[in-house]
């Protein structure tokens, strides 16, 4: 009676903690996320990148489990300087706010893995950061460089669409929609 009630005991705690570790131990994609699993290291490229939902169990070696949000996200890329074609210098703050295309998480997270994902910033802070803003930026810069000081300054709509058409093509690109982009475009002083 002894030995039954310890195998019952041993057994019923081995149950329990077998499930307390498998629960615990999985990885999960969050709502509204794209899960992204990484297998053999990357070694095959994007074939060893594929979407998942659900539980993952424990990943293996060499494994990684990315998260690539799927809903909008505001970007404030840093004050720029611009030149026009005739040397007039304005200055601009753009605002603008994307979302990663839908179905496009292993491309992004196959593209951009190099840019430390594990930093405390987070993978996509650093891709807005290091891919995103060079794009809104440079932008700004060539675009301004055609147009002349006082056309800018009478066309500031049209240079904002121009600006615009061209980034939602280049951000196409890269796996990402611009959905909205505000320039902060201010004038020089004289």
């Amino acid at each position: 009676m002894k030995q039954l009630f310890f195998y019952l005991t041993f057994g019923l705690i081995s149950i329990v903690s077998f499930t307390q570790i498998s629960c615990t131990g999985c990885n999960r994609p969050e709502p509204n996320f794209e899960g992204v699993l990484m297998e053999n290291c990357g070694f095959n490229g994007l074939a060893d990148f594929k979407l998942v939902t659900g539980s993952q169990g424990v990943l293996g070696p060499c494994s990684e489990l990315y998260q690539v949000p799927m809903f909008e996200q505001k970007a404030d890329a840093p004050e720029l300087g611009v030149t026009t074609k005739d040397g007039g210098y304005y200055k601009v703050d753009p605002q603008f706010t994307y979302e990663a295309s839908r179905g496009k998480g292993a491309e992004i997270c196959f593209n951009y893995k190099h840019i430390n994902p594990a930093e405390q910033n987070g993978f996509m802070d650093n891709v807005e950061s290091n891919i995103l803003n060079p794009l809104v930026l440079n932008a700004y810069r060539e675009e301004a460089r055609n147009f002349t000081t006082d056309s800018l300054l009478k066309g500031v709509a049209k240079f904002e669409l121009s600006v615009e058409t061209r980034l939602k093509t280049e951000f196409n690109l890269k796996f990402f929609n611009l959905l909205n982009l505000s320039s902060g475009l201010r004038p020089p002083d004289q």
